[in-house]
């Protein structure tokens, strides 16, 4: 008689859990268990970092950066935000059109506050080093290995923002390098904000890198970025009720009616942001821009952008 043996399995994943200071969700990372335990073996620490990308209640992607010990256990984690100000274009070594930029500032030996985003996307993504001057910070997107050469090292037009591209599965090529350029210079020039909304960009830019930026893909990605400043201005009723019935029929009945639920909320709130849409609606920010935009073109709303955005 053939006995039978309960096989034993081993496996290859392991969870780390906490719950996230703002939105108060119990949140679960999947980790390598082999990955892991190397990371921990090499960290001075004994603690491994790990960036929690998620859907926050603000409605916008929340960063926590979580530091993981041997067990699995979350030892400590920290919430990402950029700085509320940035540094006067006029103050000293700062740079003026016609003006050759300085190198960056570490260079110069300015104390830079270093940000480390360890994966922006789960499967593919971008790799990145950007310096942003006026903010004094450094953001570190993916792994970069010590010592690994970048593909392109690309600089705003005032020389304050400076981006190192790095090898990853998304091939450099003269599309990325246009929307790379692009987002150098808006983060020069629009107000700063949460790491969120500049992740938000990131994975705008990554669900489009194959197509060039036109001018209305340009209008959502500065949209992203000033979403927590941006205001609406709504249109008469006798006008309101033939633009929608017009929406119907373009775009189908769900944004029609997504277009009422919009307005109703405008009138009961006339100061809302599209940051505060995010919240009441449960949508993706990326998705309710392309839809105000639409609003905006189709004359049923008016958009309040700051200054940078008009044209």
């Amino acid at each position: 008689m053939r006995m039978k043996y309960k096989h034993i399995i081993h496996f290859m994943n392991s969870d780390a859990g906490y719950h996230c200071f703002i939105c108060n969700k119990r949140r679960i990372l999947r980790l390598n268990t082999e990955k892991h335990k190397n990371a921990v073996s090499k960290s001075p620490n004994g603690l491994a970092l790990y960036s929690d990308i998620h859907r926050c209640s603000d409605g916008i992607l929340g960063i926590n950066n979580l530091h993981i010990d041997h067990d699995f256990a979350v030892r400590s984690y920290s919430i990402l935000e950029l700085p509320t100000k940035k540094i006067a274009l006029n103050e000293p070594g700062i740079p003026v059109p016609g003006v050759p930029a300085p190198g960056p500032p570490s260079a110069k030996g300015t104390e830079l506050n270093t940000y480390q985003i360890t994966d922006m996307l789960s499967e593919k993504g971008f790799r990145l080093a950007i310096v942003d001057e006026r903010l004094n910070i450094s953001i570190k997107i993916g792994k970069p290995e010590k010592g690994e050469m970048m593909i392109s090292y690309l600089t705003s037009d005032l020389g304050t923002v400076i981006l190192e591209y790095y090898a990853s599965e998304i091939a450099f090529s003269s599309v990325v390098e246009k929307w790379m350029i692009l987002f150098v210079n808006l983060l020069e020039i629009l107000p700063p904000t949460k790491i969120g909304l500049f992740i938000e960009t990131l994975r705008f830019i990554h669900s489009n890198f194959r197509n060039l930026p036109s001018p209305f893909l340009i209008k959502q990605l500065k949209t992203i970025l000033v979403a927590h400043e941006t205001y609406f201005t709504v249109l008469p009723v006798k006008v309101r009720y033939k633009r929608i019935r017009d929406i119907k029929a373009k775009y189908g009945e769900e944004y029609a009616s997504l277009t009422e639920e919009i307005i109703e909320k405008l009138e009961e709130n006339p100061m809302m942001t599209l940051q505060d849409f995010t919240k009441d609606f449960d949508r993706d920010i990326v998705f309710l821009i392309y839809v105000f935009l639409i609003l905006d073109q189709e004359a049923i709303i008016g958009i309040e952008w700051p200054g940078v955005i008009d044209g």
